[in-house]
């Protein structure tokens, strides 16, 4: 992996660059939809304002600053010696000791944009604004969020976001 990454810098850049732009794109719809409820009184505290506007931007700075980490240490990999073979395996492992503060960063902004998708369509389920399907959907994208691994996630994201654009 860390070779193609140094072979494919450009390719990498747009892989990291998309979801980043687009969780930066999700934030005006939180924001819509958190003073909406609002507006009908959900009962959302004042501080999770913050949290609908900063979620977004946190998960995406600290993917870029991850994706920079992530290509200097495949930069430094591939101009190494030895990259075949269990020697390889044994150098990558050591070169992939990441920033603390930058694994620190993107496990907050996973956790805040989780923490968005489930609850702003809950609280917006709870005054009219979403049916019971639309906010338990969003409950599922923000909990397959989290363990990103499944591959299914972007495919329910996208079609709750659609459904959620058609609707508003």
């Amino acid at each position: 992996a860390l070779l193609s990454i140094d072979e494919e810098a450009g390719a990498y850049a747009a892989y990291v660059a998309l979801p980043a732009l687009g969780a930066l794109l999700v934030g005006p719809v939180f924001l819509y939809l958190f003073r909406a409820a609002q507006a009908r009184g959900a009962g959302m505290p004042r501080w999770f304002l913050y949290l609908v506007v900063g979620a977004p931007v946190l998960y995406a700075v600290s993917q870029v600053l991850f994706a920079l980490e992530l290509r200097d240490v495949a930069d430094e990999f591939a101009s190494g010696g030895t990259i075949r073979g269990e020697a390889g395996d044994d150098r990558a492992q050591d070169l992939q000791d990441y920033s603390p503060v930058i694994e620190g960063l993107r496990s907050a902004g996973v956790v805040g944009l989780a923490f968005l998708y489930v609850m702003v369509p809950l609280r917006a389920r709870r005054v009219g604004l979403l049916t019971p399907f639309m906010s338990i959907l969003g409950v599922i994208v923000g909990i397959l969020t989290v363990f990103a691994t499944l591959g299914i996630a972007p495919v329910v994201q996208g079609f709750w976001l659609g459904a959620l654009g058609m609707l508003l």
